[in-house]
Parts: C-alpha cells; sequence; structure tokens
C-alpha cells in the first residue's frame, strides 16, 4: 500500500510503508503530518495512518531490517577493544568512541554525539600532563604534582563522554528501529557504565547478521 503526504497545503508522495518509515526516522516527516492511502477518503495524522510495527521479542535481533545501502558499524570483536581500553589504561575509547560516533553520523546525521566525544576527547588531550603524572606515581612512585585544574578537566571529560554515550543511545535507537528496523534494545544501566565497550558489542552482533544475510549457507540440493 502506498501513502500520500500533506504540509501545508503541498501534497507529496505516493510513498511506500517503508519509505514513509525512513523518512519519519530522518526527520524528513514528523508524526503529525496529514497522511492517506488510496484506500481512505478523509486526511488524518500520520501517526494514526502507519500501521503499528510488531515488536520483536527481547533480546533478539530481525535482520529483515537491515539495509545492504547503509554501511555496517565498526567491526572490532568487543573482547579486543577491552584488552586495548586495559593495555592503554582507560584511553583507548576516548578515540574509539569517535569513531563510533563518525560512523553513526553518516548513517544518522541528525545525531550530536561526535560533538560530546570530540569535546572530551580534547579535554582529554589538555589534561594528559596530570594524566601522565598519576601514572608516574603510581607505577614508579615519584612525586605526584596535582591542581585543581586537573581535576576539573577529569570531571569535564567524564561528564562529556556520559553525556555522549546516553545522546549516541538515542541516536541508535532511532536508527535500528526506524531506518533499519531491526528491533535493537539498548539498556541504560549499562551504556552508563559501559558506553563505548556496549555499543561495540551491539555492532558485533549487528555485523554478524549482515555477514550471515550476505553469505546464507547452501541448501544441500544445491549442493549437489
Amino acid at each position: 500500500m502506498e501513502y500520500r503526504i500533506a504540509r501545508d497545503g503541498q501534497t507529496f508522495g505516493p510513498y511506500t510503508e517503508d519509505e514513509l518509515r525512513q523518512y519519519l526516522a530522518s526527520g524528513n516527516i514528523v508524526e503529525s503530518d496529514l497522511a492517506r492511502s488510496d484506500a481512505m477518503t478523509d486526511w488524518q495524522p500520520l501517526r494514526k495512518v502507519l500501521p503499528k510495527q510488531k515488536k520483536p521479542k527481547r533480546g533478539t535481533l530481525n535482520p529483515a531490517g537491515l539495509r545492504k545501502d547503509l554501511p555496517s558499524p565498526p567491526d572490532m570483536p568487543w573482547w579486543i577493544a577491552l584488552a586495548l581500553e586495559v593495555l592503554t589504561e582507560l584511553a583507548f575509547f576516548v578515540a574509539w568512541d569517535i569513531v563510533e560516533a563518525v560512523w553513526l553520523c553518516w548513517v544518522q546525521k541528525r545525531s550530536h554525539a561526535i560533538w560530546y566525544y570530540s569535546l572530551a576527547a580534547l579535554l582529554f588531550l589538555l589534561n594528559l600532563p596530570a594524566i601522565y603524572s598519576s601514572i608516574r606515581h603510581f607505577s614508579l612512585f615519584s612525586p605526584f604534582t596535582h591542581s585543581t585544574q586537573a581535576t576539573w578537566l577529569t570531571v569535564a571529560v567524564l561528564a562529556a563522554r556520559l553525556v555522549g554515550r546516553f545522546s549516541m543511545r538515542r541516536s541508535l535507537l532511532q536508527h535500528f528501529n526506524g531506518v533499519e528496523p531491526i528491533g535493537l534494545k539498548l539498556s541504560w544501566l549499562w551504556t552508563l557504565l559501559f558506553g563505548g565497550l556496549y555499543f561495540q558489542y551491539q555492532f558485533n552482533r549487528i555485523n554478524a547478521l549482515k555477514r550471515a544475510a550476505a553469505n546464507p549457507p547452501i541448501a544441500p540440493s544445491a549442493a549437489r
């Protein structure tokens, strides 16, 4: 079934249901816009016209919602990312958060996570002398230089990263339940505690679905 959209005296379309959901997720249309199908006689708000999607079971992803024309998420095994985070003494994800957010900007242009993560990275670089002093103090027992500015910079880095995490969570949910409706669920608690590592775990699941869709198993009859 196809639908038309009316706004400010202009009519647009026709669009398929999938196209409407994509435009809705990207912000090109809103739920208050008037819509009508060929079977309808009156215009009604889009939220009343568009059929409700069935929610998948919690914890499962629906591969049918994936699109081949969009780039895949960063594909680093989450356990390697965790190892790098430990080896770099919790510094790896300052950079990897930006990598994840840049990909998100390609597929969800309204995402603001990149700005928060970039601010966190800039503040982290400004605070490097204090971080280096802390590392030397705990590993080599050298004198520890502490300043109020370093403390505030550390707090600011943590705050910017936390805001970035929840901004990214919101954009990921919008994308993977709108543009690519696979039924993604993201716990706010795991987002708070693990941030980029938790997102990378979810990206690994999504990329596994994409690889499976691109390389379906050969049926026994076809292999003969």
